[in-house]
């Protein structure tokens, strides 16, 4: 299926593992770890074609290291001027055998000071496109786009994440959803 045009892409393909904020690859938009991360938690190991862009190689991914991270987020943020026409994120993602099991979206307007849940996913130890879709906004402001990591049971458990797109317009489902409950 053709995707919506992409408002900001991220193929951490030159993301060294030690940024804890990193600009969109193409496009607008910024990618900022919460101040629990760390340069020895966060790593740029080997990444995916799943969910690219044409364009795209495999490259790096952009990982998230430890169950002391259980809680902890990464978040995206749009400019007031393109947000209003944000409708959606499409990426990949895939845990290790000890790493996060559950990613939850929620959607701030406000700046970030309260955030509206948007939908929750289990993650699996295969590389698999995810994507969440949000109504058009009723008011305008800066958008933030918050996912949050929970259930790592090891030090060394791993999420990782590649080809991170925000769109323009709804993304299509998911690949196979994975039921959020059990």
């Amino acid at each position: 299926t053709a995707e919506a045009a992409s408002v900001g892409h991220w193929h951490f393909n030159t993301y060294d593992g030690d940024a804890l904020t990193i600009p969109a690859s193409t496009g607008i938009g910024q990618l900022t770890c919460a101040p629990g991360w760390s340069a020895e938690t966060v790593s740029s190991p080997a990444g995916t074609t799943v969910a690219r862009s044409a364009a795209t190689v495999a490259g790096s991914s952009l990982a998230f290291v430890g169950h002391s991270g259980n809680g902890q987020w990464f978040q995206i943020s749009v400019p007031e001027a393109t947000a209003q026409s944000v409708r959606g994120i499409v990426f990949a993602v895939r845990r290790s055998g000890t790493g996060f099991t559950s990613l939850n979206v929620g959607l701030s307007r406000d700046g970030g000071k309260t955030f509206v849940p948007v939908d929750r996913r289990v993650v699996t130890e295969s590389w698999r496109r995810e994507a969440f879709a949000w109504p058009a906004a009723k008011q305008s402001g800066p958008l933030t786009i918050r996912l949050q990591l929970d259930g790592a049971t090891g030090s060394r458990g791993t999420l990782r994440v590649d080809n991170l797109s925000v769109l323009d317009s709804p993304p299509g489902p998911a690949e196979d959803p994975v039921p959020t409950h059990p």
